[in-house]
């Protein structure tokens, strides 16, 4: 409802609160099934850069995450700009 609200030129309105509702499942697919490649993604490096630094604990953790994070969005985002354009009826 919010990505609706929020673009411009569209029949969706704070006074028709049931239409933003409409196909609210709709480009739901594309996240779903691009999360098991990214989350697979992630987890390797995340792992692989933890154990390749010495640090302590939590400051290898927070480094790995901060890593992971990199490639797990190059997988993750052009489904969610999938998922936004559907769900926003948009083409493109």
């Amino acid at each position: 409802a919010t990505v609706r609200l929020q673009m411009p030129d569209t029949p969706y309105s704070i006074a028709r609160p049931g239409a933003l509702f409409d196909d609210a499942y709709r480009g739901i697919a594309s996240p779903l099934l691009w999360n098991i490649p990214g989350g697979a993604v992630f987890f390797a490096v995340k792992d692989a850069v933890k154990s390749a630094i010495g640090l302590p604990k939590w400051q290898s953790t927070c480094v790995a995450v901060a890593v992971a994070q990199m490639p797990y969005w190059v997988i993750r985002n052009p489904s969610e700009v999938v998922k936004t354009k559907q769900q926003a009826l948009l083409e493109g």
